[in-house]
């Protein structure tokens, strides 16, 4: 979880103390599986250092989520069309960070 809060904050975990003020990177959950998507999201907005602002399971509800501007995508590597999606999120939303993770089954 250190190296993920760290990628995504750029902050290390001692620096990230409580009351400490820090822009909340808003990210953005795209993945197949509803149960790991709901539950990842809500065990990362309990962290309280990043705002969930966002999660589905199509990549056409993360784009047009345009409004919402998310900093990070957390992408499923199991995400149909992925190399797609990757584009798609650099070209439309400016310096986001793309961070894909899998699981093993």
């Amino acid at each position: 979880m250190e190296n993920f809060l760290h990628c995504v904050t750029g902050l290390k975990s001692e620096r990230l103390a409580p009351g400490l003020q820090t822009v909340r990177p808003k990210v953005f959950m795209l993945s197949g599986n509803r149960l790991l998507r709901e539950a990842a999201a809500l065990a990362l907005a309990d962290l309280g250092m990043i705002d969930i602002v966002g999660s589905s399971d199509t990549p056409t509800q993360f784009m047009l989520s345009r409004d919402i501007c998310p900093d990070v995508l957390l992408l499923d590597a199991a995400t149909h069309g992925k190399p797609e999606m990757v584009t798609a999120a650099r070209d439309s939303f400016e310096g986001v960070k793309i961070i894909a993770f899998g699981l093993e089954e």
